[in-house]
C-alpha cells in the first residue's frame, strides 16, 4: 500500500432476493518509510545490528534486519581513534550479513561502526590472534 494513496474496500452481499454492493475508501498516511514487502516501518535507528564472535580470532561477522536498502559503511578504529579498516557494503531487504577478515589487525580492542544514512550503530570487540 502507498502512503500517499487510499485504499478501497468492496463488497456484495444478497438480502431478500437484491444484490447491494457496499464500497468504503479509507485514506492511510504514513509518517515513516514503508517496506514494500512485508509492510513494517522501517526506521535505520531501531535497525537490529549485532557483530559476532567477541572476542575473535581472525573473522567478524555482522548482520542486521529491519535496515533499509542502500549503501553503509563499516569502519573499524582502535582505542586511540586510528582507523584499520574502511568497507562500504550494500544492504538488499530483509536479513543481511558481512564477514570481515581480520588476520591483518594487531590483537587488542577495537571499535566498529556500521552507519547507514544518519544512523550509526556501534560496538567495541577484542581481537586475539592464537
Amino acid at each position: 500500500i502507498h502512503p500517499a494513496r487510499g485504499l478501497t474496500i468492496a463488497y456484495t452481499t444478497t438480502s431478500c432476493g437484491r444484490t447491494i454492493t457496499v464500497s468504503r475508501s479509507i485514506n492511510i498516511t504514513a509518517h515513516k518509510e514503508v517496506s514494500e514487502n512485508n509492510l513494517l516501518p522501517i526506521d535505520d535507528d531501531n535497525a537490529s545490528v549485532s557483530v559476532f564472535p567477541n572476542p575473535t580470532t581472525d573473522n567478524l561477522t555482522i548482520t542486521w534486519k529491519n535496515m533499509s536498502m542502500g549503501n553503509a559503511a563499516i569502519t573499524i578504529a582502535d582505542m586511540s581513534g586510528k582507523v584499520v579498516l574502511n568497507e562500504d557494503i550494500n544492504i538488499v531487504g530483509g536479513e543481511n550479513k558481512h564477514d570481515l577478515l581480520l588476520d591483518n589487525i594487531a590483537d587488542g580492542m577495537y571499535i566498529i561502526s556500521v552507519k547507514k544514512g544518519e544512523s550509526i550503530h556501534t560496538f567495541k570487540f577484542i581481537i586475539t590472534h592464537k
